[in-house]
């Protein structure tokens, strides 16, 4: 991260900042579905089966950030702005009968969304360039849904959310 304040007076701070970090962040879901089919041989079974795994690999942050100073060296403050990410989204479709069969759906793409958070900073000890921080962001990257309609099984539909709560501790040097 790296950012610049104003004081502007003796209890507001003023100010920005802009991050980027890696990711991890992963969710999937996965259904089951039986159904039933008539063919030449009279009435089968099958099972559907959709697995979707949405993930973040990056993201970064551009936010404003303004604070308002509880003692000399503590300040609370709201931060928000502009969010960005790497995203990517599998949904695999398979059935079992009665020909098996199997779909797969891929894509990467950088998206652009908001953030808006919330957060503490302090002073650290007695060292005037350094500050240690607690931090709650949300971040919104969007969602991307699809539908399609398959002969079998007939109408299907997916949706993925990417968003993110993150809570972190930082620690600052502050440039003068």
């Amino acid at each position: 991260q790296i950012g610049c304040n104003w004081q502007l007076n003796n209890s507001w701070v003023v100010g920005f900042e802009t991050d980027f970090q890696g990711s991890a962040e992963k969710h999937s879901r996965a259904l089951s579905d039986p159904f039933s089919f008539v063919d030449g041989e009279g009435i089968g079974t099958g099972v559907l089966t959709q697995s979707l795994e949405a993930k973040i690999k990056w993201f970064g942050t551009v936010r404003g950030r303004a604070g308002f100073l509880v003692t000399p060296t503590i300040m609370v403050y709201g931060t928000g702005g502009l969010a960005y990410g790497r995203t990517s989204l599998t949904d695999t479709i398979s059935i079992s009968a009665p020909v098996p069969s199997t779909a797969t759906f891929s894509s990467s793409k950088t998206r652009v969304g908001w953030t808006a958070g919330a957060g503490v900073e302090g002073a650290l000890f007695n060292w005037n360039n350094w500050t240690w921080k607690l931090e709650y962001l949300y971040v919104d990257l969007g969602s991307r849904s699809g539908a399609g309609v398959d002969p079998l099984i007939g109408n299907y539909s997916w949706n993925a959310k990417f968003t993110d709560n993150i809570a972190r501790v930082g620690l600052n040097y502050k440039f003068r």
